[in-house]
């Protein structure tokens, strides 16, 4: 922690940024409500919309409304634009986005990194219970909800899981170079994950480490942010924020997730998840 000039230490400074677009539009006062309250005293706020053909200025004006009436001392808005063809792409909106939050995070003077999903405003403790969790990536359990999963389309599960093999399970067992460096590439683009619900006791755990997951409330660390991104995976059979959570494990970052947070998940029709 800082020290100010009274001599006293200030809590780390953390960005709090919402990769969003207008798609989330519901979700706009629930989340401004939700910034103004958090209980913290050293963040800024930093909402990166994305603009398909430049099509959001009317939900850019909302947002600036909003937050110019909230309680929040320091915010910005920032906004990145993709063609309707890039948007065919899945997960490329919000990929732009978090690149585009990562370069901003790592020209500032923040300590973390939180982000906030669009439509997952975040509990007033958040900030405090995710730096509590002492990670470079640490999470709440955000929950899938109906519809969205084409496979399961009626099922409401945490997005959370944990992996079959580690790749640290391949050091010290006398493998070629060459092998050794195979597999570790293996595991991102062939990664086998376990969700953590087969485990009947799973959700009366206080943590659970080693995890991929949903990051709708994310906290990041600066070290994990400097060597770790957000990419599309090459396979394409996982989103962004777990292809960065592989690549955060590989590299022996402290992944966890915190199992008594419970991370809002809203819908159109106003539901909870």
């Amino acid at each position: 922690m800082a020290e100010n000039t009274e001599g006293t230490k200030k809590p780390p400074k953390v960005l709090v940024s919402i990769p969003t677009g207008p798609s989330k539009d519901y979700a706009s006062f629930y989340m401004v409500a939700a910034l103004e309250n958090l209980d913290y005293d050293n963040f800024e706020v930093a909402w990166f919309i994305t603009k398909v053909e430049d099509k959001a200025d009317a939900f850019i004006e909302k947002i600036n409304s909003l937050m110019k009436m909230s309680r929040v001392k320091s915010w910005g808005i920032h906004s990145t634009s993709i063609t309707a063809q890039e948007l065919a792409t899945p997960y490329i909106a919000v990929t732009v986005n978090r690149k585009a939050i990562r370069a901003y995070f790592l020209d500032g003077d923040y300590d973390y990194l939180m982000i906030v999903g669009g439509d997952n405003p975040p509990n007033r403790s958040a900030v405090k219970r995710l730096l509590k969790c002492d990670a470079d990536a640490a999470i709440g359990v955000s929950y899938q909800r109906p519809g969205q999963d084409k496979y399961f389309p009626g099922s409401v599960y945490p997005m959370l899981w944990t992996y079959a093999w580690k790749p640290q399970e391949l050091e010290g067992r006398n493998l070629e170079p060459l092998l050794l460096e195979e597999l570790r590439k293996a595991f991102l683009v062939a990664t086998f994950y376990v969700p953590v619900y087969i485990d009947s006791e799973w959700d009366k755990k206080e943590m659970i480490e080693y995890i991929a997951g949903g990051d709708g409330n994310g906290l990041y660390s600066r070290r994990v942010m400097e060597s770790v991104g957000w990419t599309i995976p090459a396979s394409g059979f996982h989103s962004e924020d777990m292809h960065f959570f592989n690549y955060a494990n590989l590299l022996g970052f402290k992944t966890v997730a915190d199992i008594g947070y419970h991370v809002p998940h809203l819908a159109p029709d106003g539901s909870v998840y």
